[in-house]
């Protein structure tokens, strides 16, 4: 499902779900990398 909206960013209906995706996977990222770090 994430790749399928991914691939649809013109669709301003998968709009808040790109926005939504990319914020879990940036803050998920972002303790990863800050977890390593400490």
């Amino acid at each position: 499902m994430v790749t399928a909206t991914i691939s649809l960013p013109k669709t301003g209906d998968t709009t808040p779900w790109n926005a939504l995706i990319m914020g879990v996977l940036l803050s998920t990222s972002a303790l990863v990398m800050w977890k390593k770090r400490s």
